[in-house]
């Protein structure tokens, strides 16, 4: 099964998001853009990758040191940007700045789990994918998000899970394992 770890939101914070996904919707409405449900919704801290079922009571063990207690994880939102770059977008997502102690447990949770640290963490919320784009679609696709609000408020991440995921052709499902709450 292929793992991770990723920040839930809160329903304050998905009604919020998905203000802005609508006004993306409007501003870039091209078919070959698929817009994940906001079940889907999240903000992966670390990808452990595949693992059996096996592996899971041990990786618990060693993420939930770094992940009892936690308090104060705050992340400022901005606003829906390509990613991972301009020149190359995969995905539409919302972008955000984290604090520094959650900089921290990302750290922490990487190392914890065996994986290299991300330098620097992107927080990141997936919120549609596409195929590679040519140069006109990229374009087409930047000029449309250019001018997409913000978000102004800051988040409070207040639990954190460990999920499987499961690929299928319409997209990825996920199945809550484990849940941290703060």
């Amino acid at each position: 099964m292929r793992l991770f770890l990723a920040a839930d939101l809160t329903a304050i914070q998905v009604n919020a998001l998905a203000r802005l996904v609508d006004a993306a919707k409007i501003a870039a409405p091209f078919d070959w853009i698929r817009w994940l449900p906001r079940e889907n919704w999240h903000a992966t801290l670390a990808f452990i990758g595949d693992r059996g079922d096996g592996d899971v009571p041990a990786l618990i063990d060693r993420v939930e040191p770094h992940l009892r207690p936690q308090t104060g994880l705050l992340v400022k939102p901005g606003r829906i940007q390509a990613f991972p770059s301009r020149g190359n977008p995969r995905l539409l997502v919302l972008k955000g700045d984290s604090d520094s102690k959650l900089d921290q447990l990302v750290f922490k949770l990487h190392q914890s789990v065996g994986l290299k640290p991300p330098t620097p963490f992107r927080f990141h919320v997936s919120v549609a994918r596409f195929k590679e784009l040519d140069k006109e679609h990229r374009d087409r696709l930047l000029s449309a998000i250019r001018d997409l609000e913000a978000l102004a408020e800051q988040w409070t991440i207040e639990s954190i899970s460990l999920y499987s995921s499961k690929l299928h052709p319409t997209g990825a499902t996920y199945q809550r394992i484990q849940t941290w709450e703060f």
